[in-house]
């Protein structure tokens, strides 16, 4: 087999990843958990979410989406690169489904899920367009996406650069410890989506609370919040976008 420099790099990825993210999961608490459960609850109305609706949840982290929707009759499956994650997800909720596995091989069979969702995880990947297409895959014919990822056009970015590029790097993206990490812009996203076969049917403020963490984080956070109802929302900080699967051809 040819070496593939690419695949290379995807693997050395999910390499720092997982180091990454089960470093990250110790930081969690209770209260936290709280805090996004109660703002997740919005997702049921965003995408529509009915009685005996199958979920994918991609990296679930906690199991914030499930603690929202649970109470819900709706069947929830987690999958989170970091056991560390996956282990906390199962102390909180341990009556729910949740995997250790990685995006980039979802281990469901095709037209599997009516919603998938990926909430802060997307764009901490690196090759976003083959788990798109290998997701599009697990959805339903006419089954939806909510994804809410990180925004390169973000307003205070754009009012900083490049005079402030070393500040925009380390209070508001802290370093991704990977080789080529590069967040993307909103028609970025827009056009990775579309070109990955799915519609974007609607886009909407972020739904993640900002009232968490150390004075640093509630400063951040404090900013975000407030240009939120100042600009527009291709210049949040965050955007979620529901996605439609382009449905199959006869």
């Amino acid at each position: 087999m040819p070496y593939d420099a690419q695949m290379d790099l995807n693997n050395e990825w999910i390499k720092t990843a997982i180091v990454f993210y089960d470093q990250k999961a110790r930081q969690n608490s209770p209260q936290t958990l709280l805090l996004f459960k109660m703002a997740y609850g919005t997702l049921k109305k965003r995408i529509n979410i009915k009685s005996g609706t199958i979920i994918l949840d991609l990296g679930c982290g906690c199991g914030q989406i499930t603690g929202a929707l649970s109470p819900s009759e709706v069947t929830i499956i987690g999958i989170d690169i970091s056991k560390n994650s996956i282990k906390q997800a199962k102390s909180f909720y341990p009556q729910s489904n949740f995997l250790c596995a990685d995006m980039n091989n979802v281990p469901f069979k095709k037209n599997t899920f009516d919603i998938i969702t990926a909430i802060s995880s997307l764009e901490f990947c690196f090759d976003k367009a083959r788990i798109l297409r290998v997701v599009k895959e697990k959805l339903r014919d006419n089954g939806r996406l909510y994804i809410e990822v990180r925004n390169n056009d973000f307003i205070v970015y754009r009012l900083m650069m490049p005079l402030f590029s070393y500040y925009k790097k380390k209070f508001f993206i802290k370093d991704y410890p990977a080789k080529g990490f590069r967040d993307l812009g909103y028609d970025e996203w827009v056009s990775l989506f579309r070109d990955s076969g799915l519609d974007v049917e609607e886009t909407y403020a972020s739904i993640r609370p900002w009232n968490y963490g150390p004075f640093e984080t509630r400063i951040k956070n404090l900013i975000i919040m407030i240009t939120k109802y100042l600009v527009p929302l291709k210049y949040h900080y965050m955007i979620g976008f529901v996605l439609k699967k382009y449905q199959s051809k006869g």
